[in-house]
Parts: structure tokens; C-alpha cells; sequence
């Protein structure tokens, strides 16, 4: 077992497992390098200590910013290498000419759809996550509720709410977030096509949005995610009559007071909505994961589109690799 766990991927090599692990918790340091700003990887490089796993992952094996982190990680830190990558990719074939631990990624799975194979069971694992419970939480998955949703948001678009807001009612519930707005925008955004996803973190994020949303164009259909809260923190009742109805109640009543005062403003607004509730466990999150991979995948069908490919991401990509190789 590694004292500190390095994860460097990006996209969909990363976002579920981040996700995840900030929801569950981890029993070991992890370290996302997720980026080729140089002051986050020498953050890493200066604060990963003692036992370090390194978690390479890229599935075509040539992703740029992950090969650049590991190559500088591994020049400044002594590290136990893993790559995760397709089968008879560039990488896999360094990783067996310099003999490191490989796990392959199945070659008919996308990226973003990755999380539930080696790409996040095994750094997963790694960290105390239960996988056999994510396994349950899959099985679990409610298809009716996946093409339900999907149906409600082709609905909306057809109706030009091309913008799909989602509001999760936990802060820890961001990187969750992330991981849909990919799953969401590079399936989804093909042939002049697409839903864009917004993260909100409620109720923060209404003091900063709902302005735009009741007031604005009406071209948004929200998600509202609703999480069971562990901890039980109460008001007091020290009778300083600030705001009404609060003293005495816990803060997860207000939450859900507020919750429920969005929905009903959003009914009188004749604004879309869709809801789910998750709770803090892995079968919960899992569950949560699979339907919403599911939904795309329904709402790719209902589109048109291929919810498979992302061809127009390679752009970019082209273009930064002349600018490199010059």
C-alpha cells in the first residue's frame, strides 16, 4: 500500500475518480496532476511524500499534458510506476520495454466513460474506496430513469433550452459536477448540436445565478441533485430574530426549505426541471454515475449524434503539436 498516490491523467482518465474520491474520502494523499501549470506540479513534486504510487493514465497513450507531468514528476520523485492505457499504445509499449505494472483500458470504452474500469477502480482502491460496493451501485442503475431524463431534456431543447444548469446541494459534489460537464459537452456537442452543461453549487451559486435564470434568457433547463447530508448541525435558539423560522432547525431543514423554495419558483416560472437525491456512500454515487452515462448515451440516440466519438477535440490538439514540434 503507497503512503501517497499521484494520479496523472486528465479528462476522463481523472474526473471520475476525483469525484468519487472527494466524495467518499481517501486514506492516503492523492495528488491530481491535472494540469501543465508548473506551480501545480511543483507543488506536487514538493509535498508528495514517503512510499509514492504514480498512476500514469492516458488510453491513446500520447495525451501531451499527462506525458509531460509524468516525465517531470518522475525526474524530481522516486515513484512505483502504473499505466493505464490501451492495449499496444505508445505507452503500453514503453511500460513494458521499462517493465512497469500495466492495466489496460478496453478499447471499445471511451474516456468518459472510463471511471468504472482500471482507470478509476484501481487508483480507487488505492485509497481505502470500497470497489465491490461502486459494482453494487452500478447493477442498481434505474434505465426507466435514465430515458426519462434524457427524454425531458431532448423535450427541452426542442424548445431552445439549449442550457442544462445543474445544482448540487453539496459543496464536496463539484468535481461530480466537472465529470458530468464532460460527459455532457463532448458527447453531446456534434453537427451544430448540443446541450451545455453550467455546475452550480447550491445554495451558494443562487445568490450569483438565479437572477440570470428567472430573469434572463429562457433558454435553461436546471438539474437539481439533492444529497443526504451526514452531520446534524442545529441553529440555537438565542432569540437574536435576525431571519424567521431558523433558530431550532438544522441546517440540513434550511437546505431543504431553500431546495424546495427554488422548485417551487422554478414551477411558477415554468422553467424544466429535473431531480435525483444521492447519498455520501459508494453505492449511492455509483448508482448516480451509471444512470447519468446511461442518459447521455439515450440522449445521444434522441439527437442524432454519436455520444461516442469526440472528433473535433483533436483540433486543438493538432494545432498544439505543430507549435511543439516546430
Amino acid at each position: 500500500m503507497p503512503k501517497t498516490l499521484i494520479v496523472a491523467g486528465i479528462g476522463g482518465s481523472n474526473l471520475g475518480t476525483k469525484a468519487i474520491q472527494e466524495i467518499i474520502g481517501s486514506k492516503i494523499p492523492v495528488y491530481y496532476a491535472d494540469t501543465v501549470d508548473s506551480d501545480s506540479i511543483n507543488a506536487i513534486i514538493k509535498n508528495a511524500k514517503g512510499k509514492i504510487t504514480l498512476n500514469v493514465i492516458s488510453k491513446s497513450g500520447t495525451t501531451t499534458e499527462t506525458i509531460a507531468n509524468f516525465e517531470a514528476i518522475v525526474d524530481k520523485k522516486k515513484c512505483e510506476i502504473v499505466v493505464t492505457t490501451d492495449k499496444n499504445s505508445k505507452l503500453w509499449k514503453f511500460a513494458e520495454a521499462h517493465k512497469y505494472k500495466k492495466l489496460e483500458i478496453p478499447h471499445d470504452v471511451g474516456g468518459r466513460y472510463s471511471v468504472f474500469t482500471p482507470v478509476g477502480m484501481y487508483p480507487l482502491s488505492l485509497m481505502g474506496v470500497n470497489v465491490g460496493k461502486l459494482s453494487l451501485g452500478i447493477l442498481k442503475a434505474d434505465d426507466t430513469e435514465a430515458k426519462a431524463n434524457a427524454k425531458i431534456l431532448y423535450d427541452a431543447y426542442m424548445n431552445g433550452r439549449t442550457i442544462n444548469e445543474i445544482y448540487f446541494f453539496d459543496k464536496s459534489f463539484e468535481s461530480l459536477g466537472k465529470w458530468y460537464r464532460q460527459l455532457m459537452a463532448e458527447s453531446l456537442g456534434k453537427d451544430g448540436k448540443g446541450i451545455t452543461p453550467l455546475i452550480s453549487i447550491g445554495t451558494t451559486d443562487l445568490h450569483s445565478s438565479a437572477q440570470l435564470l428567472f430573469g434572463g434568457p429562457q433558454n435553461k433547463i436546471v438539474t437539481i441533485v439533492s444529497v443526504k447530508q451526514k452531520s446534524k448541525i442545529k441553529v440555537p435558539k438565542l432569540g437574536y430574530g435576525l431571519v424567521d423560522g431558523i433558530e431550532g432547525k438544522n441546517l440540513d431543514e434550511i437546505t431543504n426549505a431553500i431546495q424546495n423554495g427554488f422548485k417551487n419558483a422554478l414551477i411558477k416560472a415554468k422553467i424544466p426541471f429535473i431531480q435525483s437525491t444521492i447519498e455520501k456512500n459508494e453505492e449511492s454515487v455509483a448508482k448516480f454515475m451509471q444512470e447519468k452515462m446511461l442518459e447521455i448515451v439515450y440522449l445521444g440516440k434522441l439527437l442524432g449524434v454519436n455520444p461516442f466519438d469526440q472528433p473535433e477535440v483533436e483540433k486543438y490538439k493538432e494545432e498544439t503539436r505543430k507549435i511543439l514540434t516546430r
